[in-house]
C-alpha cells in the first residue's frame, strides 16, 4: 500500500468497505507527556532558551589556618551557560477533487466485496480524513524530531530551521555504550552519573524503542 504524492482522487483513493484502522509505527507516548501539538509555550523568536546550566566545584576539604581566616579569600565566580533549541516547521498539505469528496458512496473494484454492503465504507468525509491522517503524520515527525532531531539554526528564509533532539541535547550526563548491549552494568553506571550530578529522581521515565525494551525487562 503506497501512498499518493498529490490530490486525492476516485481514481487513486478508492472507497472500500471493512473496518477502518490504522497500521504502523504510530504511538507518540514523548510527543503525549510534553503537551501534545499545541502544549508548548510560543516565543516571538524561532531560537529559545530551554536551560542555564551551572556547577559546583569538585567537594573539597579546604584547610585555612586562624591567621587565613582574618583575610577575605579570592572570591569564586559561578559562572552559567546558555542551553538554546530552534523552532522547526512541519508542513504538510490536503488536496481532495470535488469529484473524490462527493463519492462517499462509490466502492472500489474488488472481486472481495459483498454486494448487498455496497455503501457501507466508513469514510464519509475524504477531506477530514486525509486532515486527520497527515496531522497524524505530523505528530509523528514531530515525535521523532523531539527524540532524535539534529540542530541547525536557520541563518535565512532559505535555511531550515531544525530543532535538537532530547538525545542531542543530553550531554553532561550520558553513558557512552560503544555500541555494546544495552546491560544493568550501563543502567546502574548511568543512574551513578546522575545522582553525583545532582538529578532529582522524581517519577523517573526511560524512553527505548521496543528492542531496548524487550533488553531492560530481561534485566
Amino acid at each position: 500500500m503506497a501512498n499518493v504524492s498529490g490530490q486525492a482522487t476516485v481514481w487513486n483513493a478508492p472507497n472500500y468497505v471493512g473496518e477502518l484502522f490504522l497500521i504502523g509505527a504510530n504511538q507518540t507516548p514523548f510527543l503525549n507527556m510534553i503537551g501534545g501539538l499545541t502544549g508548548g509555550k510560543q516565543y516571538a523568536a524561532f531560537d529559545f532558551p530551554v536551560a542555564q546550566p551551572w556547577a559546583l566545584e569538585t567537594a573539597d576539604q579546604r584547610a585555612v589556618t586562624e591567621t587565613e581566616s582574618a583575610t577575605a579569600p579570592t572570591a569564586t565566580t559561578y559562572v552559567r551557560e546558555q542551553d538554546t533549541n530552534t523552532v522547526q516547521i512541519f508542513h504538510r498539505a490536503v488536496n481532495v477533487s470535488y469529484k473524490k469528496q462527493s463519492t462517499t458512496s462509490v466502492i472500489g473494484s474488488d472481486t472481495t466485496t459483498d454486494q448487498a454492503m455496497l455503501g457501507n465504507q466508513p469514510v464519509n468525509n475524504e477531506l477530514d480524513f486525509q486532515i486527520q491522517g497527515n496531522l497524524r503524520q505530523v505528530a509523528v515527525d514531530a515525535e521523532h524530531s523531539f527524540l532524535q532531531g539534529a540542530y541547525a539554526q536557520a541563518t535565512a528564509a532559505n535555511v531550515a530551521a531544525q530543532t535538537r533532539g532530547i538525545i542531542a541535547a543530553t550531554t553532561s550526563n550520558a553513558v557512552a555504550a560503544a555500541g555494546g548491549a544495552l546491560s544493568k552494568s550501563l543502567i546502574d553506571q548511568l543512574l551513578r552519573t546522575m545522582a553525583a550530578a545532582g538529578s532529582v529522581f522524581i517519577n523517573p521515565v526511560i524512553f527505548v524503542n521496543a528492542f531496548q525494551k524487550q533488553a531492560l525487562s530481561g534485566i
